[in-house]
Order: structure tokens, then C-alpha cells, then sequence
């Protein structure tokens, strides 16, 4: 809205699917890389320049580090046109979380503002 795009001009997906916590815990890491490569899967980016980006295909997280989060939340929502390309991800995504039971303390999220 600030910056006067017209969101509703771009293409939506139309199925997502929401993928729920195996457990109760606390999110204590990411593997960001690994899901970033789950996006590649269904589209959402490119292995090799060829490749074509699907527009409507994404990885939405629902849940970041140090959130506690109860089994049968959503951790991520996966959103496309291909939804039978979403089963290929579901298992890339539930592995890159590490949990704990124990709280998590959060990164500052600016570490330093240069002058």
C-alpha cells in the first residue's frame, strides 16, 4: 500500500495447503537452505537459469526461531497452482526445523546500524 502497488493485479494461487507441527516444542533452528531448495521443488525458484519460476508458488512460515508451538498448528502454508506437487515438500519442510523443549532465545533482528 505504500509504495502504490495493485496487489490485486498479480497472480494468487489457487490451493495452499497448511502444513501442521508434529509436536509440541519450541523452535530452536531453520534450515533455511533446505527450505528455500523445497520452494525450487514446486516452482517458487530455479536450480538452473531455464528453469520457470511459477509466479503463485511459495513457502509461507507461519511460525519463526523461539516460537512455541503446539501439535496441530501451522508451521507453513505452502501455496501454488500444482498442488499435487505439495507432498513433495511436506517432508523437506517438517526436517528443517529443529525443536526443543526448552525456550528459545531470539536474535536481535538489527544487529548493528552503520553511520
Amino acid at each position: 500500500a505504500l509504495q502504490r502497488g495493485h496487489l490485486e493485479k498479480l497472480p494468487m494461487p489457487t490451493h495452499q495447503k497448511i502444513l501442521p507441527a508434529p509436536q509440541d516444542g519450541y523452535i530452536e533452528t531453520m534450515n533455511v537452505e533446505k527450505i528455500g531448495l523445497a520452494g525450487v521443488k514446486i516452482g517458487a525458484g530455479r536450480a538452473i537459469v531455464s528453469d520457470i519460476i511459477q509466479p503463485t508458488a511459495g513457502i509461507e512460515f507461519t511460525a519463526k526461531v523461539g516460537d512455541f508451538v503446539k501439535k496441530g498448528d501451522p508451521l507453513f502454508i505452502i501455496h501454488g497452482n500444482e498442488k499435487t506437487q505439495f507432498h513433495l515438500i511436506e517432508q523437506d519442510l517438517l526436517e528443517s526445523i529443529i525443536w526443543t523443549p526448552n525456550k528459545v532465545s531470539r536474535s536481535p533482528l538489527v544487529l548493528q546500524t552503520l553511520q
